[in-house]
Formats: structure tokens, sequence, C-alpha cells
């Protein structure tokens, strides 16, 4: 005959079990700030003053918010995935209502399949943020309209930064390197694309059934494809003379007898893009003289200081 189990032994076994299983990471572990503004789970590592929410702590979930005029500063944290889903979505689908006003900021996405989703969204920004390790597309704008994304680092096997049906949106001062796009543009119009150095990806920009777009005072650096066009548009590649347009690394292999135009800084041969795109003022140097001239001020400003103190 077999013998029971006492019931103390199974007790200690159930409480073993329970006290093990905690330590199992839920497969939906999702952290949301909802329409309210309620972070959920209440545990998560954000702290919450007024309209400004701050994380205390790495996350190693991705987010969802729903809640409009609010900032997230990630304190220089990072959100850590395990290679799939988004590491943050901001937005809703498009048949729900808009979010508006969301700034996303000081933060570090890594290891997921997407790094930031802005969908249905309206002013909302993205500011020094660190997407790296991504496999799907780094920041994707979808359908959303007036959204700046400033001063951040991108790297993705897709597209660095993707613009998805998405107008008026500007792209500032990002790093997007060592993606297969490192800026692709799709059915979108409007959009404004500045001072940003686009280098080491497959192509560096991508552009398809989209029009009207401004793109200048960007570095091109060591793409194998400076540029794809899809479509019959035509975007604006430069901000006129003497301002310039972009510095292109493969410029004087292809225009091998362009000089320089008056010492401005601009070569005197356009960059062709196609029949309908061409940057009218390419940039000679990489670093655009806004960047050097307070180096040149501060050093006018020693020999100055230095000049005078020796003939007093």
């Amino acid at each position: 005959m077999k013998r029971l189990m006492p019931a103390s032994v199974l007790l200690l076994v159930l409480c073993f079990m329970l006290v093990s299983l905690q330590g199992i990471r839920p497969v939906d572990a999702t952290v949301y700030i909802n329409v309210f503004g309620v972070i959920n789970p209440s545990s998560a590592p954000i702290q919450r003053n007024g309209n400004i929410y701050t994380f205390t702590a790495d996350i190693n979930d991705d987010i969802e918010i729903q809640a409009d005029n609010i900032i997230v500063d990630g304190a220089g944290h990072t959100i850590q995935g395990a290679g799939t889903g988004t590491g943050m979505i901001v937005g809703n689908i498009p048949d729900l209502p808009t979010v508006y006003n969301v700034t996303l900021k000081n933060l570090r996405i890594n290891m997921f399949g997407g790094g930031i989703l802005l969908r249905n969204c309206l002013n909302c920004s993205i500011v020094n943020v660190n997407v790296t390790l991504i496999s799907n597309d780094g920041i994707s704008i979808y359908r959303s309209s007036n959204n700046s994304i400033v001063e951040n680092h991108v790297g993705a096997q897709t597209a660095g930064v993707r613009l998805d049906q998405a107008d008026n949106n500007t792209l500032l001062r990002n790093n997007v390197t060592n993606s297969y796009d490192g800026i692709e543009i799709w059915g979108s119009s409007n959009n404004t694309v500045v001072g940003n150095t686009i280098a080491n990806n497959s192509w560096g920009i991508r552009l398809t059934d989209s029009s009207s777009n401004k793109i200048y005072h960007n570095n091109f650096v060591n793409n194998t494809h400076q540029v794809y066009l899809d479509n019959e548009g035509k975007d604006v590649w430069d901000d006129g003379f003497p301002s310039g347009g972009n510095y292109w690394s493969d410029y004087e292999a292809k225009y091998q007898n362009a000089t320089e135009q008056d010492h401005s800084g601009i070569w005197n041969t356009p960059y062709i893009i196609d029949s309908n795109n061409k940057d009218n003022y390419p940039l000679i140097p990489e670093f655009p003289s806004l960047t050097i001239l307070p180096f040149m001020m501060a050093a006018l400003l020693v020999v100055t200081v230095y000049g005078r103190r020796h003939t007093v």
C-alpha cells in the first residue's frame, strides 16, 4: 500500500513552489501610463511629480503611454528588452483619440524588436535618447504630425528613423548610424531633416512616395548608397546660398573638377540625385561653419587677450 505524503510536507512543497514562481517574469509585463496618468503597475520604478515622470532605476519591461501633456525623463536609465517587442509606444491606434504633448528624454533603449513608436501623436518630442541593438526600426513615427526628434543616437537593423504617413515632423541633430536605412520617409510630406549625421548605413536616406521634405545641413558620411528615391516627388536638398545644402562624403569622387565658390565653403557644382532632386549648394566641410565658429572666436579671444597683456 502506498503511503500518503504528510500534510506538513505537502504544505512545505507548495510554499517552495510559490516562492520559486515569484521569480518568474510574467509573459505580459508591460508598464503603462494610462490616459489618466496612472502608472501600472504602481511598483514600476517611475516617480511621478505632477506631469513629470522620472525613472528611478532601469526597467526590464516595455512601456506604453496614452496620457497627454506629460514629460517622461529617463534620468539616464535604460529600458532593457530581450530582443522582441517595442521598447516604448506612445499613442493609440488611429481609430482612438490622438495623444498630445508627450516628451521622452534622457533614456537608453536596448535589445528590442523596435525602439520607440509614436503612433497617432501630435506635438510630441524625443530628445537625447540612445536606441541600440534593435532588430527592426529604431524610432518610428506613424500617422503622426508636428513631432520633434532631436539629438538622439540611433542604430537599428532596418531603419534608424522611419516616418510612415507622417507629415510636418522635424529631425534635428540626430546621429543615425549602422542601419540598413539611416532615415526612411514613406508616404510623408513637409518634414524637416536638418543637422543630422547619417553615417555608415547601407542607404543614407530613403524616400518613397514622398515630396516637399526639406533635407539640408546634414552630413552624409560613408553610406554604401547616400540616397534612394522610389517616387517622382521633389524634395528640397539645400537652404540656398550662402546657407548651403548637405555634406556628401562621396562628392569629390563624383565631381573631381568642382571648385569652391568664393571661399564660401560651398562647391560650385550641384550634387545630382535624380532629374527632380539635387543639392544646389553642397557643403565642403563635414562640420558646418556654425560648429567651427565658436572655436575660432575662442582662439581669437585668446590671441587678443594675450596681445593686450604683452603690450601694456
